[in-house]
C-alpha cells in the first residue's frame, strides 16, 4: 500500500514550519510531490536523530554491518502515514535494550 503524497507534502511542510532554513534542501522532494513524479510503493525507510540536553547522540550498533547508525525503521505494507517506523525505536532503544 502506497504512503499518499498529500500526506509525505504535509509532513514535509510542517518540518519545514519549524525548519525554514532546509527549505533549499527539501524543495526537490516537495517539487517531485507536486509534479506526481515520486513512486512512494516501494520500500520506505525513515530514521532521526535524538539528542539529549548533553549533546549525547543516540546511535545503535548495527550488527551486520558493525556502524553505529541513528535508530529508524520501514514502513510496512499496511503504514499509510510516516509514522510507523518510529514505533520501532521503543524496542530498540527503550528501557531493557
Amino acid at each position: 500500500m502506497a504512503i499518499p503524497h498529500p500526506h509525505i507534502h504535509n509532513v514535509v511542510a510542517a518540518y519545514l514550519g519549524r525548519h525554514p532554513a532546509e527549505r533549499a534542501l527539501l524543495d526537490p522532494l516537495l517539487d517531485l510531490l507536486a509534479a506526481g513524479r515520486i513512486d512512494v510503493d516501494g520500500r520506505v525507510r525513515t530514521s532521526g536523530v535524538a539528542v539529549n540536553d548533553g549533546d549525547e547522540v543516540l546511535l545503535l550498533h548495527h550488527a551486520a554491518s558493525g556502524r553505529r547508525i541513528p535508530p529508524g525503521g520501514s514502513c510496512g505494507p499496511a503504514d499509510r502515514t510516516l509514522a510507523g517506523p518510529h514505533s520501532g525505536w521503543t524496542p530498540s532503544c527503550g528501557p531493557g535494550s
